[in-house]
Order: structure tokens, then C-alpha cells, then sequence
């Protein structure tokens, strides 16, 4: 659970997802929409998704499976890395 009014990026979120753990979080300007299910907007709605979660199994399982392809699509080693080595070749080349 993320209740935080603001936000960078949570990284949080992602050591959540990778341990399968399904996320409930408020909707802020960065970062929440790039890992959560249907974040929600406002306090009242981010208590109905967290009971939701511990008393349907199968909404349970609809999160963590988003949460696994946005992984798989978004934080992967071989993403990241490569992303990593653009940055680097970027500032290299612009000495």
C-alpha cells in the first residue's frame, strides 16, 4: 500500500511487483500509473481496492499479473542496461 501525495519514483513498487505482492497506491503525478492497477484517485476508493484485494483472489491475482508484464516490459536487466549504456555513450560523445 503507497499513500504517499507525491512521489519521484517509487521504487518501492517495483520490489513489491518482483516479490509478487499485489500493490495498492493512490494515483500521483509520476511514477504510480507506470506499475499499479487501476491506482486510485482518492483515499475512500484506495480502502475499497485494498479490501477488494484481500477478499477476491482472483482481483488479487488480476493485479499481480499486470504487475508481472509491466516487469517484464518496462524493468528488465537487458532493458535497463541497454538504457544505461545510451545515457553513457550520449555523455561520451558530447565531450
Amino acid at each position: 500500500v503507497l499513500t504517499s501525495l507525491y512521489e519521484g519514483f517509487p521504487s518501492v513498487l517495483v520490489e513489491a511487483a518482483i516479490l509478487q505482492v499485489p500493490i495498492c497506491a493512490l494515483k500521483v503525478p509520476h511514477g504510480v500509473d507506470e506499475i499499479v492497477y487501476e491506482p486510485s484517485n482518492t483515499p475512500e476508493e484506495l480502502e475499497k481496492d485494498i479490501s477488494k484485494v484481500l477478499t477476491d483472489e482472483s482481483y488479487k491475482m488480476l493485479k499481480v499479473n499486470f504487475q508481472n508484464k509491466i516487469l517484464k516490459e518496462k524493468f528488465n536487466n537487458d532493458r535497463n542496461i541497454k538504457k544505461w549504456l545510451e545515457v553513457i555513450n550520449e555523455c561520451l560523445s558530447d565531450r
